[in-house]
């Protein structure tokens, strides 16, 4: 600032002190306006600063949620996993017990059918024997006609 009391002039020529002070004032409107400026830029730039970090902590709270939310999802998948193994492991024994049954089903009817051919085979060897019989009897009828025709 210029001070006409130290006897400090501008290079211009000045008419009188009142055009010092004058000059100096406007420097201070200047200045002001300057530091007024420079406040409202700190200002801003301390919004921007505070808005940037609100968004940076929101942000990494909704990094936050989705990584929780990935992870129930991860543990709701294991869980899945776990019955699906379950579900396989009886199905696989469900599947052992239905081949030990059919194994055992089909060599019972292997049986039955052994059973029935036997059967059969034991009619035939009775028919025969009935037919043998009855020849037999119609042998020994005509030998005992024979006897009492004697």
């Amino acid at each position: 600032f210029f001070q006409a009391e130290d006897g400090i002039r501008d290079a211009q020529e000045s008419r009188g002190l009142g055009d010092v002070y004058k000059r100096q004032e406007e420097e201070r409107r200047r200045y002001a306006d300057q530091i007024e400026g420079l406040k409202q830029r700190v200002e801003e730039t301390e919004s921007a600063r505070i808005a940037a970090a609100g968004e940076a902590r929101r942000r990494g709270a909704e990094e936050e949620m989705r990584e929780e939310e990935m992870e129930r999802v991860k543990q709701e998948l294991k869980r899945v996993v776990e019955k699906t193994e379950e579900r396989d492991a009886a199905l696989k024994e469900m599947a052992a017990q239905v081949a030990t049954s059919k194994r055992e089903s089909q060599e019972k009817l292997t049986d039955l059918e052994e059973a029935l051919q036997k059967e059969a085979a034991l009619g035939e060897e009775l028919e025969r024997c009935k037919t043998d019989l009855e020849s037999l009897r119609e042998r020994k009828q005509d030998e005992l006609g024979q006897v009492r025709a004697r």
